[in-house]
């Protein structure tokens, strides 16, 4: 597992991944008022809102 998370001038983000089940989860938290762009390999870049989101990857 891996996790990182950074105080800004609108809040926490954070991002963390580990490997369950032979996939890779990620788990990404946006602070209020923001957007975030989400480029991770293998999957089309997103664009996202504030929240807490959880990907399943390869």
């Amino acid at each position: 597992m891996a996790f990182a998370s950074y105080n800004s001038v609108y809040g926490k983000v954070e991002s963390s991944w580990e490997k369950k089940d032979g996939k890779i989860v990620y788990k990404i938290v946006v602070p209020s008022n923001c957007t975030a762009t989400i480029n991770l390999p293998g999957m089309e870049e997103r664009e996202v809102d504030t929240g807490e989101y959880v990907i399943e990857g390869f």
